[in-house]
């Protein structure tokens, strides 16, 4: 075996390659926590739509199932109905039905804004990994190792 010498020895690559490792760790953990705190909010959004959906449902069902009532009571004593609203008694000058169908809508907005969020968080997390491998990671074609 020949003998091989070298007057310096450069090591410029291996520091290039642990910035560009460091660069990508943080900008991964940055838009890691982007995703997650997204994801958080648009689970609050939901859940938070959801209660004003169920609570507006049910001050409007209310209202509806009072006037059946009234109506069938009024019908089986023979009675002329009392002038009865199915929208159920005021609340604040508002028809307190129109006011659980406007929660009710409300918090259906609500959970469908929520729901969007969630996916966009969720397709920002796969385009990460897309885009921005960990590094150490080589792709070959067709398989991952």
């Amino acid at each position: 075996m020949a003998a091989q010498a070298a007057g310096t020895i450069s090591n410029v690559a291996g520091n290039q390659h642990n910035t560009f490792t460091t660069q990508v760790l943080q900008e991964r953990e940055s838009i890691l926590r982007d995703v997650a705190t997204t994801r958080s909010r648009a689970r609050w959004i939901i859940i938070i739509g959801f209660a004003l959906f169920a609570v507006g449902f049910s001050i409007f069902a209310a209202g509806i199932l009072r006037f059946i009532i009234a109506i069938n009571t009024s019908l089986s004593a023979d009675e002329p109905p009392a002038v009865m609203t199915p929208f159920g008694a005021e609340l604040f000058g508002v028809p307190s039905g129109v006011l659980g169908w406007a929660a009710a809508a409300l918090g259906a907005i609500l959970m469908v804004v929520g729901t969007v969020l969630h996916v966009i968080a969720s397709a920002k997390r796969k385009h990460l990994d897309r885009d921005l491998p960990l590094p150490g990671r080589q792709r070959h074609a067709g398989r991952a190792t």
